[in-house]
C-alpha cells in the first residue's frame, strides 16, 4: 500500500506546513490502498500511537490537511473515518513549491520521470525523509535536555530588539502580549519591558496559538502557559518572553511533542480546573 512512487518527489516539495501535518501526510500517502482510490481508515488514536503524536495533534493535521485539499476526509458515525490522498493536488502543491535547488528542467509531470535518486542533493534537506517505496525515515535533531539551559539566554524580549506596530496585530495577538509583559512585569519584577513585541517574539505567540493553547485565547491561558514555561523552564536570565523560550526548547526537543505539548495541555486543564 502506498501512493505511486513517482509522486514522492511532490510530496516532499509541498512546504508550508508544521511538522506533525507533514508526518501524518506521509502516513496517509504511505498506508493509502491503490484498491480503494488511495484511501486508508485508521482511527484517530491508532494514527496518535504509530505517529507518535497527540490525538489533538492528529486532528488538527486532518483538519489542515483537509483544507488545503491534500486530502479529503468522509467521517462514519460507527465506525473510523476515510481518509483520501488527492493525488492531483499533492502535484499542483509540491510544484508551487519547488526548493532552489530543484533542476528546473524537469518535467511538471511526475508521470514523465522514469526514476528518483533520492541520493543527490538536488532537494531539499529538511524534506528528504521519505524513500521511494513510501517508508519513512524521520530524522530527529540529536538534542538533548540540555537544550532547556541554553534558551534561557537571548534578548531582552524575545530574539530582536525590532519591535513592529501593535495596530497591525489580530486581537488574539494583542491579548497574548498583553498577558506576556504582565507575566514578565509581576512575575520577574521587570519593568522595563518591550511594550511592543518583535517578529521573533510575534512568530512565537502565533506558534503557540496553534500548538499550546488548545482551547485558544485568552488571558487565564496565556498567563497559565507563561506560568508552565517558569515552570519547566526555570525563571529566565535575560530572554524575558517565556514564550519565545519555550519554542527554542520545543524546537531543539528530540520529543517535543511528549515532552512539551502534551504536559502543557494538561497542566492548563488542571490549574483550570483548581
Amino acid at each position: 500500500m502506498s501512493i505511486p512512487k513517482e509522486y514522492w518527489d511532490w510530496v516532499d516539495n509541498i512546504g508550508d506546513m508544521k511538522g506533525s501535518e507533514k508526518l501524518v501526510l506521509y502516513f496517509l500517502c504511505r498506508k493509502a490502498n491503490k484498491n480503494k482510490n488511495y484511501s486508508s481508515w485508521y482511527s484517530v488514536s491508532e494514527m496518535a500511537r504509530i505517529c507518535c503524536l497527540s490525538e489533538m495533534s492528529i486532528k488538527n493535521a486532518t483538519k489542515k490537511l483537509s483544507n488545503i485539499g491534500l486530502i479529503t476526509k468522509q467521517s462514519r458515525k460507527d465506525s473510523s473515518s476515510i481518509y483520501t490522498v488527492n493525488l492531483g493536488r499533492i502535484v499542483e502543491l509540491g510544484r508551487d513549491k519547488y526548493c532552489p535547488h530543484h533542476n528546473n528542467d524537469e518535467p511538471a509531470n511526475p508521470i514523465e520521470k522514469k526514476e528518483t535518486d533520492f541520493g543527490e542533493d538536488k532537494y531539499c534537506p529538511q524534506y528528504r525523509q521519505i524513500l521511494s517505496e513510501g517508508g519513512t525515515n524521520i530524522v530527529y535533531k540529536n538534542v538533548i535536555e540540555d537544550v532547556i539551559e541554553n534558551v534561557n539566554t537571548g534578548g531582552e524580549s524575545g530574539v530582536h530588539d525590532k519591535v513592529t506596530h501593535c495596530n497591525d496585530f489580530s486581537l488574539d495577538l494583542k491579548l497574548f502580549w498583553k498577558a506576556i509583559r504582565t507575566h514578565v512585569r509581576d512575575v520577574y519584577q521587570v519593568e522595563k519591558f518591550p511594550s511592543q513585541p518583535s517578529q521573533e517574539d510575534i512568530d512565537a505567540m502565533e506558534w503557540a496559538i496553534d500548538e499550546m493553547l488548545p482551547n485558544g485565547v485568552s488571558n487565564e491561558d496565556c498567563r497559565l502557559l507563561c506560568f508552565y514555561v517558569d515552570k519547566e523552564l526555570g525563571e529566565p536570565q535575560s530572554m524575558l518572553n517565556p514564550i519565545a523560550r519555550l519554542r527554542l526548547a520545543y524546537d531543539a526537543h528530540e520529543w517535543s511533542e511528549r515532552r512539551f505539548s502534551e504536559q502543557c495541555w494538561q497542566y492548563i486543564e488542571d490549574h483550570q480546573l483548581s
